[in-house]
């Protein structure tokens, strides 16, 4: 028995179909979604050394993730304080 190279036979059990089998289609020219990026949510690419932004306390791990993220990207570097019970404010550093 040859099988064709780019069929792929779906997998069977008892001669039906199994659990999950399905069929796709490959489709041509469909254009990829645009990137996301945590970056492009706080602006870390129009501070300055010295700038600094407000931002709400519960955002703070988010917004220092994508700042380490410009660490390790650009080699630029952020600090935050905790400046009342709901917000913090984040500085450019380096």
């Amino acid at each position: 028995m040859t099988r064709k190279q780019n069929v792929i036979p779906f997998p069977t059990l008892k001669g039906k179909p199994a659990k999950g089998a399905y069929s796709y289609e490959v489709e041509t020219g469909a254009p990829p979604p645009p990137p996301r990026s945590c970056a492009r949510r706080y602006p870390f690419s129009k501070m300055e050394v010295g700038d600094s932004f407000v931002a709400l306390l519960g955002d703070r791990m988010r917004i220092m993730s994508a700042a380490g993220y410009q660490r390790r990207t650009y080699g630029k570097a952020f600090t935050s304080r905790k400046i009342n019970d709901t917000e913090i404010r984040v500085w450019r550093v380096k």
